[in-house]
């Protein structure tokens, strides 16, 4: 019975853990109209949570001489 219980105990711990492994994370870029070519990067030997909380889309805008400029960073987990 000790034996099963500590057995259980190791397994359920294990599973508990988090996964690390590679997650790549895929942008692509969008600026006044113009779309670029999607841009990679590598996320090694993460957790998944960590791999989306570094996987952002951002989006942010700004004025020069009354002109709107928008920019949109849209990136997702592959």
């Amino acid at each position: 019975m000790k034996k099963l219980l500590i057995l259980t105990g190791t397994l359920a711990i294990l599973s508990l853990a988090s996964c690390k492994k590679d997650y790549v994370c895929e942008c692509t870029t969008t600026s006044n109209g113009q779309t670029s070519a999607p841009d990679q990067t590598t996320l090694v030997g993460v957790s998944k949570g960590t791999a989306r909380a570094n996987c952002l889309s951002t989006e942010s805008s700004y004025v020069i001489a009354g002109t709107t400029y928008k920019y949109t960073n849209n990136c997702n987990l592959k």
